[in-house]
């Protein structure tokens, strides 16, 4: 089991996965299919979590 310490680990690990995409131009995480984008949108919507930002581009803006 491995520890994560930083929301980095995590994003890498998805990333790792293909379950993330990394843009190096923009510095965006990004997910990259429409399967996985419907996967996350139920998972959103079933957790009550209502602001999902910019659902269309689905880009998780991190790694500075």
């Amino acid at each position: 089991m491995h520890t994560f310490k930083t929301k980095d680990d995590v994003l890498t690990l998805l990333i790792h996965l293909g379950y993330l995409a990394y843009d190096a131009t923009e510095k965006e995480a990004f997910i990259p299919n429409r399967e996985i984008l419907g996967k996350f949108e139920t998972a959103m919507s079933v957790s009550g979590w209502t602001d999902r930002g910019n659902n269309q581009t689905a880009m998780v803006k991190t790694f500075n």
